[in-house]
């Protein structure tokens, strides 16, 4: 990988144009003690609620087209449970029950047909932590599951989808490296492409889907600095 100049990124609001018209809407989660989904018109306007959950809106992001809200939610047994809302509000459906499992990190495949999404396993200990995130694929269309990797060994989080579909990059905590899988290669992990960095985040693709831009860190004069860096997915 090679490291990039330093830059400054400037913040991202996420938001989509709304199917129909004409309106982009910023959306944001409000208030920071009892979250729910909002989206307002940044030339002006009131703000309108888009979810309902009690207060229980962890995070969310948006169906490639901007129809749709993806959202993890808390549930009474203290996991996490997948939800979507229209994007003009309302239409709340419960997509995946996780049940005590804390399900987040969902992402929609670019062409709409597939979720990619994080699993931690409820502690079987009273009052202990979660299990290692694995990543999971749900069908959007009939809500079948399966675990990206056979290997249960393999722990992988923040699922990221490179934009021509054919790769998923997640962070792995184990191996301390952003890990770059190509969906139709071994689904041991084997192939997998390692980009080792302590940052915990699953780096961003280029438009083109050959690279992934990531960050890492490293001390200088005893400080630590951080660093930007491109790595080809197909060459390492």
């Amino acid at each position: 990988a090679e490291e990039l100049p330093r830059l400054v990124f400037s913040p991202t609001l996420a938001g989509g144009c709304l199917p129909g018209t004409d309106r982009a809407e910023v959306l944001y989660l409000s208030p920071l003690d009892s979250p729910e989904i909002w989206g307002i018109d940044p030339r002006g306007g009131s703000p309108r609620q888009l979810t309902h959950s009690g207060g229980m809106v962890h995070e969310f992001t948006l169906w490639p087209d901007g129809s749709r809200v993806l959202y993890a939610a808390g549930n009474a047994l203290g996991g996490t449970d997948l939800w979507q809302a229209g994007g003009q509000g309302g239409e709340e459906r419960l997509l995946l029950e996780c049940g005590g499992d804390r399900c987040a990190g969902a992402a929609v495949s670019p062409d709409g047909k597939w979720i990619a999404y994080d699993r931690r396993n409820a502690s079987e200990n009273p009052g202990g932590g979660p299990g290692l995130a694995r990543v999971w694929l749900m069908e959007a269309s009939s809500g079948d599951t399966r675990a990206l990797f056979r290997d249960a060994r393999v722990s992988c989080e923040y699922p990221a989808w490179s934009p021509d579909g054919l790769r998923l990059s997640c962070y792995d905590a184990h191996e301390a490296a952003v890990r770059v899988h190509l969906l139709a290669g071994d689904e041991g992990g084997r192939d997998d492409r390692l980009f080792p960095t302590r940052v915990p985040h699953a780096g961003s693709w280029t438009a083109d889907s050959a690279a992934l831009i990531y960050t890492d860190s490293k001390l200088v004069n005893e400080m630590p600095r951080a660093r930007i860096l491109r790595a080809n997915v197909r060459t390492g």
